[in-house]
């Protein structure tokens, strides 16, 4: 996720602690290629699945959020979360 308000940028990892990290240039606009698990420009792709990803302008999810999508492994989508 990215936190514009607190310049920082996060992601967690089924139920591990999250990483945090500043970032205060914003975001990229670009028509270029867009990757997810895997560098750009390497080989070095990730060995492993992907659940849902999720897109929202101006939505950081809360710690109460990220633990109900992931719901012990179970994965719930935000629309089922919102229906909760």
């Amino acid at each position: 996720w990215h936190d514009s308000v607190n310049n920082q940028i996060g992601i967690q990892i089924n139920a591990r602690t999250p990483v945090l990290t500043a970032h205060s240039g914003g975001v990229q606009i670009s028509d270029g290629t867009f990757h997810i698990g895997g560098y750009f420009d390497t080989d070095r792709d990730m060995q492993g699945r992907l659940g849902p990803v999720m897109f929202g302008k101006n939505y950081v999810p809360t710690a109460n959020d990220r633990t109900l999508l992931y719901n012990a492994g179970a994965g719930l989508t935000l629309a089922q979360m919102v229906a909760i």
